[in-house]
C-alpha cells in the first residue's frame, strides 16, 4: 500500500514537472518579441555588489552600476508559472517594468530583471497591529497623489482585463521611478479564482483593492 502511494506521488510529480516545462516554453517566441530573454548561467557568472536571499526559493542580485535588480528563483518555484502567464496576458503592462525574463537551459523560467527604484515612503502610514513589528499600510485614497491614483486605476484595468490579481499589494512592493509608480515582487500574482482567499487574509493590502477583487470574483 505504501509502495503504491509512493508510485502515485512520483507519477503526479512527473506530470506536474512536464506541465511546468510546457507552460514555461509555451509562448516563448511571443515573450522574445516583447522582452529580452537571458540565460541563467550568464547571470550567475556576474559579480554583483550585493545580494539578498529570500529563503531557499528566491534570491535578489543588485547591479548598482546599471541600477538593475535580478530576481532569481528555484527551478520548482511554484509561483513562476503564474508570473509567466500573467506576463503573457499583459497584466504588468503599465504597472511594472520588466527589463528581461530569465530562463535556464532546461526551459524553466528562473526569474526576471527590473530597474531599481525608490521605495514609496510618502504613500504609507505606519500602524500598530497585534503582529511583530506592527504594520505598514497605504494612506487613504484621499491622501494619495495623482501619480498613485493613475497607477492604481491602471492596476484595476489590468486586473479586469486579464483576471489576474496582485496578492501581495503592499507599500513594500511599490517603487517610484522617473515620476511613476511600479510594482515589484512580480511573482506575487494569482489567477482571480485563487487570489481572493490570499488577499482577504492579508493585513497589508488596501481595503479598496480587496473589495474590488471580491466583487470581480463573485
Amino acid at each position: 500500500m505504501i509502495r503504491c502511494i509512493q508510485l502515485l506521488c512520483l507519477l503526479s510529480w512527473i506530470i506536474f514537472a512536464n506541465t511546468y516545462v510546457q507552460l514555461d516554453l509555451a509562448g516563448f517566441n511571443n515573450l522574445k518579441e516583447r522582452y529580452q530573454v537571458i540565460d541563467l548561467e550568464s547571470i550567475l557568472e556576474k559579480k554583483f555588489q550585493t545580494s539578498i536571499s529570500n529563503g531557499q526559493w528566491r534570491k535578489l542580485y543588485f547591479d548598482e552600476d546599471q541600477k538593475l535588480v535580478y530576481k532569481v528563483w528555484n527551478k520548482k518555484y511554484e509561483y513562476a508559472v503564474n508570473f509567466i502567464n500573467a506576463l503573457k496576458e499583459g497584466f504588468f503592462d503599465g504597472i511594472a517594468l520588466v527589463e528581461s525574463v530569465i530562463f535556464d537551459k532546461q526551459g524553466y523560467c528562473r526569474g526576471y530583471v527590473c530597474p531599481k527604484g525608490q521605495m514609496s515612503k510618502p504613500l504609507v502610514l505606519t500602524e500598530s497591529l497585534p503582529i511583530a513589528g506592527g504594520c505598514v499600510r497605504f494612506l487613504s485614497w484621499k491622501q494619495q497623489d495623482k501619480k498613485y491614483k493613475k497607477f492604481y486605476k491602471q492596476l484595476i484595468e489590468n486586473t479586469k482585463a486579464t483576471h489576474y490579481a496582485f496578492v501581495d499589494y503592499t507599500p513594500f512592493n511599490l517603487i517610484f521611478l522617473n515620476g511613476e509608480y511600479y510594482l515589484i515582487d512580480l511573482e506575487s500574482v494569482l489567477p482571480l479564482s485563487k487570489a481572493r482567499k490570499n488577499l482577504l487574509r492579508s493585513p497589508y493590502v488596501p481595503q479598496d483593492y480587496k473589495k474590488f477583487i471580491v466583487e470581480l470574483s463573485s
